[in-house]
């Protein structure tokens, strides 16, 4: 399993809090009833976070921080990304295979408190 990026509503997201209580009351409400449900006027950007793992593409490469810039450069200039809060992750093209992780010493990062907020 390589997870390449994970999104996640946070506890304190007041739009999609009333999307969360239908579903776990009913699982089988239906999209349209879950989307009805969502408050899109109470979005806040803050609350929805975005991780993105990028990895070096050979074996024995270390990770660039030249490399890294570009991606944080693109992820901070592109317009098309929705709104949210965006960290950054750099590793090497080691994962490890009984946990799944990239985390190691090397990696870099842009991430919390220094996320990219896009809004």
């Amino acid at each position: 399993m390589t997870p390449y990026y994970f999104i996640q509503a946070t506890h304190l997201d007041e739009a999609i809090r009333p999307v969360y209580n239908l579903y776990l009351n009913d699982p089988d409400t239906s999209i349209e009833k879950l989307k009805e449900a969502y408050l899109s006027d109470k979005f806040d950007p803050e609350f929805f976070t975005v991780s993105i793992h990028f990895f070096m593409k050979e074996k024995d490469a270390q990770p660039d921080r030249e490399i890294f810039d570009e991606i944080v450069t693109a992820v901070e200039t592109n317009q098309d990304l929705p709104a949210g809060t965006y960290s950054v992750y750099l590793h090497d093209h080691y994962v490890i295979k009984n946990n799944a992780a990239a985390f190691k010493d090397n990696s870099l990062s842009r991430s919390s408190p220094d996320h990219i907020r896009k809004d």
